[in-house]
């Protein structure tokens, strides 16, 4: 078997305003016209937020360090946003064999890295070793536990899963994929994430925290004359509207994770918006492990007294409706199912219960203030629950770093706004929803739906995926692990100068490399 195969994107969190990119001329991939901007700019929640970009220590999503890292590494293979294949870019082939426990991947044989090193298997080989080994703290580590990987000659590295995955080419066209030079981690690994070192069209020129990063065009990149844009420049910007406002006035060229109500700003101020549907969820999710939410009925309680029409209404005029699903109903896995709400009855009675036995719910709402919409959706929630008895919500305003400190480190919270995006629910669905996974905040564990995400890896069947898929999102409802509110779709607000369409991969990241290329035929 050779090419690539193809079977059958967390919530409201930190927000990215762009603005602006130095340009030199020309083309080379999927936007519609050249751009002739020169600047770019982030909201201080990203760069307050990140401590880096390491690949081993960097989740790299679009709304927080995912542009930038894809800038700086780019990916052994990527996700065509638009057909969701899985493509090529630093490698040629990714294959399984029959089982899909190995896999075998070729890289191109002309690569080298920013600090002049080759970019060969054994450096791929390397970046695998770390991620795999326990004792390295990697961020990769839960998705590659039990990997091995064989050197087959200098451009092919056989890679055997600890268990069969059908979807590991998904999982490689995320941060897994992004390799980074092993010599120059070796030299500094403390200080790597701060001074990284890859073989993506981009080098960080310059970071000053709070303030500014700039990215220039790396001349060791394989496709480098292609690359049109020679300079992006982040400013950073504390408040989000604010940032709005510099891409209204032309000071800027681009606004990230832009949300519903300011894309139907930006539109209205003639501004072009770039839209990506995308699965997932943005809304509210609930700590298992938290005393107020370790008994489901407390969750389900909750949930049956919000009214997710009237919270949608708040974070998105443009979105009628709250979702239905954790899929896009573009998806082929879409199915019509989420916790129950909107019942105040109900509601009351769960909430009764719980207080008879001496378990009344209290709990606090976890939320940012950054300039978006998330304190007034907060401050929704309280005031409705303020029309019920024996529960109590109180408003928690924290900065983003203390968020991620408190959901990702300590794990102390009660209920929080997230969001997570992906095109293809592998693996981020079992990232999020299996015990243990990395992206399971809400500390889940449920043997029945590990099952389903264990057993859905082992075949690369549409239609048995689909029912697995089906089947986890309805153990998700009745567990009562999140409750959406508005869609996953990545929006970007920018200016006519970009044309119509941004090029993006995977779940919405931006390919800087691609501005000012050739329109799609």
């Amino acid at each position: 078997m050779s090419g690539f195969i193809r079977r059958g994107a967390r919530w409201l969190a930190p927000v990215l305003v762009v603005a602006a990119l130095t340009t030199a001329c020309g083309g080379g991939g999927a936007a519609t016209s050249t751009p002739t901007v020169d600047a770019l700019t982030l909201s201080a929640a990203f760069d307050t937020a990140t401590g880096g970009w390491d690949p081993g220590r960097t989740p790299a999503k679009v709304q927080d360090d995912g542009n930038i890292m894809t800038a700086l590494y780019g990916n052994l293979v990527y996700r065509d946003i638009e057909t969701g294949k899985i493509l090529p870019w630093l490698a040629t082939s990714l294959t399984p064999d029959a089982s899909g426990a190995v896999w075998t991947l070729a890289i191109r044989p002309d690569l080298k890295f920013s600090d002049g090193t080759v970019f060969d298997a054994a450096a791929v080989k390397a970046n695998f070793d770390r991620h795999t080994d326990k004792a390295q703290g990697s961020y990769q580590y839960s998705s590659v536990a039990g990997v091995t990987t064989a050197v087959k000659d200098p451009t092919t590295v056989v890679i055997t899963l600890g268990k069969p995955n059908f979807g590991f080419d998904q999982l490689m066209a995320g941060p897994l994929g992004m390799i980074y030079s092993p010599t120059a981690y070796a030299k500094d690994p403390k200080g790597f994430a701060t001074r990284p070192v890859g073989a993506g069209p981009y080098v960080l020129e310059n970071w000053a925290r709070d303030t500014q990063v700039v990215l220039k065009k790396s001349p060791t990149y394989v496709d480098a004359a292609s690359v049109k844009v020679a300079t992006v420049t982040i400013n950073v910007l504390a408040d989000l509207n604010q940032a709005l406002n510099t891409v209204r006035s032309g000071q800027s060229d681009l606004l990230v994770q832009t949300s519903p109500k300011m894309a139907v700003d930006a539109k209205n101020s003639g501004l072009v918006v770039s839209e990506f549907p995308v699965s997932g969820f943005r809304g509210w999710m609930f700590n298992v492990k938290s005393p107020a939410f370790s008994d489901v009925r407390a969750r389900q309680a909750v949930a049956l007294a919000l009214d997710l029409d009237e919270l949608t209404a708040v974070i998105a005029p443009a979105e009628p409706t709250a979702p239905k699903s954790m899929f896009d109903p573009s998806s082929p896995f879409y199915t019509d199912v989420r916790p129950a709400t909107g019942d105040k009855a109900k509601a009351q009675q769960l909430f009764d219960q719980l207080a008879a036995e001496g378990k009344p719910v209290n709990f606090t709402i976890m939320s940012t203030q950054n300039g978006t919409t998330e304190g007034a959706v907060a401050e929704a929630i309280q005031a409705r629950l303020a029309q019920f008895t024996n529960v109590k919500a109180a408003v928690l305003p924290v900065t983003t770093a203390a968020r991620i400190e408190a959901v990702n480190v300590t794990r102390n919270w009660d209920f929080a706004n997230l969001q997570l995006n992906y095109a293809d629910p592998e693996p981020n669905f079992y990232s999020l929803l299996h015990t243990g996974g990395q992206q399971n905040k809400a500390n889940y564990s449920n043997p029945e739906m590990d099952a389903v995400l264990e057993g859905v890896r082992l075949t690369n069947d549409a239609a048995a995926r689909k029912q697995a898929y089906a089947t986890a999102q309805q153990i998700a409802a009745r567990d009562v692990i999140m409750i959406p509110t508005n869609s996953a779709n990545q929006r970007y607000a920018h200016s006519k100068k970009l044309g119509t369409t941004l090029p993006a991969t995977n779940d919405g990241v931006i390919r800087f490399d691609l501005i000012g290329a050739t329109p799609r035929t």
